[in-house]
């Protein structure tokens, strides 16, 4: 199979529990979220077309682990060079979330890129096509108080990233 014929899912059901109800499962690999930070403060986020709203998010950069991914950490720095072309820095675990444990069961993993620098030019997947934005913490919380940033994974690694501030 090839990268846009790939499942990024599967669904599977479960016996009935307790009250007899047939539950069902997105099985999905784990996924992560790059919180990167520039040696000015900025935060780079990225604009990307989202099928699921029709329309554009203002996110992290993210994606998921495959299986040429040692662990978490390579798949987040794959994926900031991949989106952004940044990459270096001082990397951070910032931990680990249920993206939504109703229905799915994998993990997201967040980290923190601390003085990141461009490496590369962007080299988006061929099913999507990133723009890198600039934003200062302060901005970004604005952003998401006023729902221009409405991912929920990139708002729960900012809270992550805010709490390690304190």
């Amino acid at each position: 199979m090839d990268e846009l014929t790939t499942p990024i899912f599967k669904i599977t059901s479960s016996e009935p529990y307790k009250d007899h109800h047939k539950y069902y499962c997105i099985e999905c690999p784990d996924w992560v979220n790059v919180i990167p930070i520039t040696s000015t403060g900025d935060i780079i986020l990225v604009k990307q077309y989202r099928y699921g709203i029709d329309d554009f998010t203002i996110e992290l950069p993210a994606g998921t682990i495959d299986s040429t991914d040692d662990n978490p950490l390579a798949a987040a720095q794959r994926e900031l060079k991949e989106e952004t072309g940044y990459g270096s820095g001082q990397w951070i675990s910032l931990g680990w979330i249920h993206p939504n444990p109703a229905i799915q069961n994998n993990r997201c993993h967040n980290f923190l890129a601390k003085n990141v620098e461009k490496v590369a030019e962007i080299n988006n997947d061929l099913h999507e096509n990133t723009e890198p934005i600039l934003a200062s913490p302060t901005q970004l919380q604005d952003w998401i108080c006023s729902g221009r940033v409405t991912h929920s994974l990139a708002i729960s690694a900012f809270f992550l990233y805010q709490s390690l501030r304190k």
